[in-house]
């Protein structure tokens, strides 16, 4: 099941929408899952990933903090968080 939710930019503050397609938590207490549908272009999206910029994802009520992109696929990317 699909959720809407915001990811949120550390630095600016920028928030941009997205689906969130699943997350998981390990037993180190990060969590890592897959956005789709992010509303920034691709060259945006590599972006986040090459310069590893941290953002916060929520969904309104539950919030994950400084999530970094580490792999893009097409409408796909996949997080982590620590």
């Amino acid at each position: 099941m699909l959720k809407d939710v915001n990811l949120i930019m550390n630095k600016s503050g920028k928030k941009v929408s997205a689906k969130l397609l699943n997350i998981s938590e390990s037993s180190n207490s990060s969590k890592s899952g897959v956005l789709y549908d992010v509303k920034l272009d691709l060259e945006k999206r590599n972006e986040m990933r090459s310069h590893r910029l941290v953002f916060d994802l929520t969904d309104g009520e539950k919030t994950v903090k400084n999530c970094k992109i580490f792999n893009i696929d097409d409408k796909y990317m996949k997080f982590i968080s620590h």
